[in-house]
């Protein structure tokens, strides 16, 4: 088989940055926790920027209440809802923190909304006797319409706007899906939860969306968010405890929202404390850099024959940054079937400012690789958590066989110095491995790698001189190669095996035949 020499990747590091530019005037309310990492969560998830506390707000301070909810943002002000018996809703500037508003009228007492969502134009908000469903612009109380029968009333509230449907939950009750008619779409039982006060619609997560749901004691006491798959209602096993207050959290409203903040997306979470409190935490980059990771093949289409083959390509990290970055490289192969190979390169790269590191390599792909359309994918990040991503297609053929096979996933090329997972520098000239197993009964493997692409010509002669094997010629790409010789009709002896490549210099190797 063939090994392929392989063609090397140039990159540069980044530094993403983790919180936004904001006025000195606001620093009591912004980024009071920069670079913080939230404890809790699933050790095999770790967190990373995600989850950091980007804004917080003592919402006592404005309100002058301790019964306060549920928060949502409607792109300008936050709306917080309480247990007074007059006001509704509170509404807050987050910049400030200062009351610019109140929702008093519209809702017969003593009932109170809970958890709340919104649909860019209307609010909605769950209590004992149905939905409320209030206007952003006029700030006023539109319609109440119920919860389908049999299903507890939505303490926590979620809005899914592909779907234009609702996704609700009361503490240990069965949850539900449910549209604007109250009619039920589905139901599912929270457990493990059993103190369910706010859902959350993701609709920005690259491999969502997610519903997270804010529970108040699982897996402790506090406000712990998990993570649901909405096509198939069950936990992706990711939960995450956030620390809001002083220690004694309570789960309260959730919220997923855009234009809070100018970077990032948001999280917004209440916790029902003393005093209530609310932060928001960042999510995903709202506008995020063109990606400093670039894998280009030297050529496309990219068809591979039944029997094996290899193709080039390049890859770059460009590091525009000021100061030295590392960062983690690795490639996958995706399969036909979506399963994926790999890492097949994991290497540490080392990149000064403003400087560009690339590679040219070539990677093999083995005969025994199923046939279909595969996806040759790049990653750089802190291996195995992904920041930047890069990728192209190739497609293994079901024919175009011919005698040399390659056997492996070997990825050759010029060398990552950082890495210690590198092959050797790559061979020169063509190098005619010993037959496997030598001496041999009937067949043996003749091995060879080709550091250069061309036409290559195999013999076999017996001790006498005489040609008892003669291959065509094959033109092949560089790469690790395999023949099986088959001497069943030979006698026992000494035989010479030798390639002569296209500049007709001639590489020999001996076999012993036992029968």
């Amino acid at each position: 088989m063939l090994r392929f020499s392989i063609i090397v990747i140039a990159l540069s590091l980044f530094t993403l940055p983790c919180f936004s530019e904001i006025d000195s005037s606001l620093q009591s309310y912004y980024d009071l926790a920069p670079g913080l990492t939230i404890p809790g969560g699933n050790p095999s998830q770790p967190t990373d920027d995600q989850w950091d506390m980007l804004y917080w707000w003592n919402l006592e301070e404005p309100t002058g209440n301790n019964g306060l909810s549920g928060i949502v943002f409607d792109g300008e002000l936050l709306w917080i809802t309480n247990s007074n018996s007059t006001t509704v809703f509170y509404l807050v500037n987050p910049q400030t923190n200062s009351l610019v508003g109140q929702i008093t009228s519209g809702i017969p007492e003593p009932q109170r909304l809970r958890d709340l969502c919104t649909d860019g134009t209307y609010i909605y908000g769950g209590r004992e006797s149905g939905i409320q469903k209030f206007e952003i612009e006029t700030r006023s109380f539109v319609n109440q319409f119920t919860f389908p029968p049999g299903m507890s009333f939505p303490r926590a509230m979620a809005y899914d706007p592909a779907s234009d449907h609702f996704y609700c939950g009361n503490f240990g009750s069965q949850c539900y899906e449910m549209d604007h008619s109250s009619n039920l779409i589905r139901s599912w039982s929270p457990a493990p939860l059993s103190a369910i006060y706010g859902m959350a619609w993701d609709y920005d997560a690259p491999d969502g969306p997610w519903l997270w749901i804010h529970d108040q004691t699982n897996p402790v006491s506090g406000c712990n968010v998990w993570q649901m798959d909405p096509a198939t209602l069950t936990y992706t096993g990711y939960h995450i405890t956030l620390n809001i207050s002083t220690g004694n959290d309570m789960a309260g409203g959730l919220e997923y929202c855009q234009g809070l903040d100018p970077v990032y997306s948001t999280m917004l979470a209440l916790s029902m404390s003393t005093p209530d409190q609310a932060a928001a935490f960042e999510m995903y980059p709202v506008n995020p850099p063109a990606s400093p990771l670039n894998l280009t093949p030297y050529a496309q289409p990219i068809f591979i024959p039944a029997n094996g083959g290899s193709f080039e390509f390049n890859i770059a990290y460009f590091n525009t940054a000021a100061a030295t970055i590392n960062t983690d490289v690795w490639t996958t192969v995706t399969l036909p079937d979506s399963s994926i190979y790999g890492p097949i390169i994991n290497a540490n790269i080392t990149i000064p400012p403003e400087t560009t590191v690339d590679r040219d390599r070539i990677q093999s792909v083995p005969a025994n690789a199923p046939p279909g359309l595969y996806t040759y994918n790049a990653f750089a990040g802190q291996y195995p958590v992904m920041q930047y991503e890069d990728h192209f297609n190739f497609t293994k053929l079901t024919v175009g066989d011919n005698t040399f096979g390659i056997d492996n996933w070997l990825c050759q090329g010029e060398a990552f110095s950082d890495s210690p997972m590198e092959l050797p520098a790559p061979l020169q000239e063509l190098f005619l491995h010993p037959p496997y197993p030598n001496p041999f009964n009937n067949s043996t493997v003749i091995k060879f790698e080709l550091p250069y692409a061309g036409n290559i010509h195999l013999n076999i002669f017996n001790s006498l001189g005489q040609i008892v094997f003669s291959q065509s010629t094959y033109y092949l790409s560089i790469g690790y190669y395999e023949y099986i010789w088959d001497a069943g009709t030979n006698s026992s002896g000494m035989y010479f095996i030798q390639l002569t490549d296209n500049l007709g210099k001639k590489y020999v190797q001996k076999a012993m035949l036992i029968k």
